[in-house]
């Protein structure tokens, strides 16, 4: 799993959230829950973790390992 932090909104569970490969491809979306993504289906690499918040879009790096 990867854990969300500092997210700025009280109910988690209603923050919608995208994962994409480093060429750009979708790989994953769903909704926030509980601060953790589960990522066990990717493969090892680097990825980008795009938040769609109410008043922005946040977007993360992370390596899955």
């Amino acid at each position: 799993y990867l854990s969300v932090e500092n997210v700025s909104i009280r109910d988690k569970q209603l923050i919608p959230y995208e994962v994409y490969d480093i060429t750009g491809r979708l790989q994953q979306n769903g909704f926030l829950g509980d601060g953790m993504v589960h990522v066990s289906s990717l493969s090892n690499g680097i990825y980008l973790l795009k938040l769609i918040l109410p008043d922005k879009t946040e977007t993360i790096r992370f390596i899955k390992e």
